[in-house]
């Protein structure tokens, strides 16, 4: 069973059925695009393959494998993860914990109204 949060609902109101557009690369973070809103990640995301798919890559060819997923399912427990489940089974993991941060935030999403929805 996935609980509801406040931010899982508002993420998949900005999301729902949009693929990442894009992988932005920054110094310190990541950011994911979704046809306009981003998950700008502080913390350092983690990207699974689909079951059974056993390719071994670098973090950087990982990240790049999501450009064109769908968002299917998305789970958040408080202080511990958000995670992100495309349809073809690909995650991307956003650690929540304290030993994961970098800085005080573990990230943030803003909608493609130029406005930050979610903080980390």
């Amino acid at each position: 069973m996935i609980t509801e949060t406040i931010n899982r609902k508002i993420f998949l109101e900005n999301v729902q059925d949009d693929p990442v557009s894009a992988i932005i690369f920054v110094q310190n973070y990541v950011g994911v695009d979704f046809n306009g809103p981003v998950l700008y990640m502080f913390s350092k995301p983690i990207v699974t393959f689909a079951p059974g798919d056993t390719r071994e890559l670098g973090f950087r060819d990982k990240m790049c494998e999501l450009i064109g997923q769908v968002v299917s399912i998305v789970e958040e427990v408080p202080d511990e993860f958000f995670k992100i489940t495309f349809q073809s089974g690909m995650t991307l993991t956003l650690p929540l914990d304290q030993e994961s941060r970098v800085q005080v935030e573990a990230g943030t999403f803003r909608s493609d109204r130029g406005v930050t929805d979610i903080v980390w």
